[in-house]
């Protein structure tokens, strides 16, 4: 079960992203700062770079849904300063491994204060799409970060 732990930010941390997922056109203010914020998550991604960490906030919430080919599934949830640190070590791993993930179909919607980014993940090592979804917002010092988000994963 610790390994389940750390596969989740490892297979987060090996984002390649392209720039052609962020998706819609619109003027909505909050909107274009998530897009923004979304570039900038993208470019640490594709450059596996451990300060990717920093842009969690302290109390995120990561899921993690692991589907296996009999049907059953596993969730395995993280929280705040362990996704730091997990994803701080998986970067190294990723960086080693050159594993690329690559995001498309990004949509994003305004909830409250907050954004919710959908996007559709593509692992080219295992060759499978699935899920991907960050909830981000304003933290409390006005800086953007990552409060929830939520994979799925196979074997």
């Amino acid at each position: 079960m610790k390994r389940l732990y750390i596969l989740f930010p490892i297979l987060a941390s090996f984002i390649t992203l392209h720039s052609g997922a962020i998706g819609q056109d619109t003027q909505n203010p909050q909107i274009e700062k998530a897009k923004q914020f979304f570039r900038v998550i993208e470019t640490k991604y594709k450059n596996f770079d451990p300060t990717l960490a920093q842009l969690y906030s302290d109390n995120a919430i990561s899921r993690m849904i692991r589907l296996y080919p009999d049907g059953k599934t596993d969730l395995i949830t993280m929280e705040g300063r362990k996704i730091k640190e997990a994803v701080r070590q998986s970067m190294i791993r990723a960086k080693l491994i050159d594993e690329k993930i690559s995001f498309t179909d990004a949509v994003f919607v305004e909830e409250g204060s907050m954004v919710r980014i959908t996007v559709r993940l593509h692992n080219e090592l295992k060759n499978y799409s699935v899920p991907y979804e960050l909830l981000v917002g304003k933290g409390a010092d006005g800086a953007w970060l990552i409060f929830t988000e939520t994979v799925q994963s196979k074997p």
